[in-house]
């Protein structure tokens, strides 16, 4: 799975840290939301991979992509994080069982919230 949007995914990330690190030092806590970008320009809730094969693949690589991100909220020190954000053609349909492994995988990296 490819994380880069606009710059590569580790840029982004260090970029995140500073961010993270500003609105700590003004007491404020942090709400990470990673968002999918959907380059056709439609809108992220109406994400249709078609087939049970392409639900499967998508939420592999959806689970990596939160994965990545969970595991930066984590050593950042980010006081909550969102997933699932919008998905509502995944989340409010029968495909949601699928999400339920994913969120299990998250929790692992962030426990110490």
């Amino acid at each position: 799975m490819d994380k880069t949007f606009e710059l590569p995914f580790a840029e982004n990330q260090r970029g995140m840290l500073r961010a993270v690190k500003q609105a700590h030092a003004r007491g404020l806590r942090v709400l990470l939301v990673p968002h999918l970008w959907v380059e056709s320009g439609g809108w992220r809730a109406e994400i249709d991979p078609g087939t049970g094969e392409g639900w499967r693949r998508f939420a592999e690589s959806y689970r990596a992509y939160v994965l990545a991100w969970a595991g930066f909220a984590a050593s950042s020190h980010v006081d909550m994080l969102a997933v699932g954000v919008e998905l509502r053609s995944w989340l409010t349909t029968t495909h949601a069982p699928s999400f339920l492994p994913i969120l299990r995988d998250i929790r692992a990296p962030i426990r110490g919230f």
